[in-house]
């Protein structure tokens, strides 16, 4: 008999608890190759933990997150483990266990909060009805009804931007399309003077994501005051109103247009960049015109 032998059941209890084979092996001073060895030798399971210390949090409520058990380790240690969300117990989340421990990772994205409440209101030709307390990636779906009867659901952010404005039976063109540029059309004609701002906000960002760090898929966000706001403003400040395209206006008025959009535009400041994901959620939840205390808020619930 191995004079290890007597160890067995001990060492796998303390395996099974969380101790690596190495930390094992350092408490009673042999190699952990000796250890794995024993283990192996008794037809005991081995767990290969990575760290020192592990701590399980198996069966264990973060929330609305139950973990369930672990999966692969990162780079530093730290465990990723397979969860459920209580929305919906049959989906399987991957989540890593130090999110959980400290609070970063409740949900997952079914509670975040619902900003506006547009229950009654008409966009194009759909009707939201109620809240359907169905998230998307952390989108707020709404439950509308179409000109046509036929039920749909769509993000908030969807709908107050214009994106979607029917279940699909009334599909826009020509003019009516949200990016018909007929003879130039005005608001796209502005938004192609903003290359130097989206230069300048990338530039003291780093060209990188302000909210994850990525360098991917960026878009420029309006901190201050949205484009459609400063738009608006501008036309305002010139007596003008809304026409299709530039080539409406007289060649005074548009001269007019451009100097007033690009003073109320520089005074906002710079924007942030972000990445189309994050982008698209953001205006999901908060609309189109937004503060800059509403991206503070996004900013510490990601």
């Amino acid at each position: 008999m191995n004079t290890y032998d007597k160890y067995a059941e001990e060492w796998s209890k303390l395996n099974q608890e969380g101790l690596s084979l190495r930390g094992i092996a350092k408490l009673y001073s042999v190699s952990h190759n000796s250890v794995s060895r024993i283990l192996r030798k008794h037809d005991y399971t081995i767990k290969e933990w990575h760290t020192g210390k592990f701590q399980d949090i198996s069966n264990q409520s973060f929330g609305l997150i139950t973990a369930i058990n672990p999966l692969d380790v990162t780079d530093n240690g730290e465990y990723y483990w397979r969860c459920y969300c209580a929305c919906n117990p049959e989906v399987e989340l991957t989540i890593i266990g130090t999110d959980l421990r400290r609070g970063r990772k409740t949900h997952c994205g079914c509670n975040f909060p619902r900003k506006f409440n547009i229950e009654g209101k008409k966009f194009g030709f759909l009707t939201a009805q109620k809240d359907s307390y169905i998230r998307q990636n952390g989108h707020v779906m709404w439950e509308c009804i179409c000109i046509c009867s036929k039920k749909v659901l769509v993000s908030y952010g969807d709908l107050s931007s214009g994106h979607t404005r029917s279940c699909g039976c009334q599909r826009p063109s020509g003019s009516e399309h949200h990016k018909w540029t007929g003879g130039t059309e005005v608001k796209l004609y502005l938004r192609n003077r903003l290359v130097p701002w989206k230069k300048q906000s990338l530039a003291k960002y780093n060209y990188r994501c302000a909210l994850s760090g990525t360098r991917k898929s960026l878009e420029v966000h309006h901190l201050n005051k949205s484009f459609i706001e400063i738009f608006y403003e501008a036309l305002s400040s010139c007596d003008l109103k809304e026409l299709s395209s530039v080539g409406e206006y007289s060649d005074a008025e548009l001269e007019a247009l451009v100097e007033s959009f690009d003073l109320l535009h520089s005074e906002n400041g710079l924007g942030a960049p972000i990445s189309h994901k994050l982008h698209k959620k953001f205006h999901s939840i908060y609309g189109q015109n937004t503060t800059p205390k509403d991206f503070e808020e996004f900013a510490s619930n990601i």
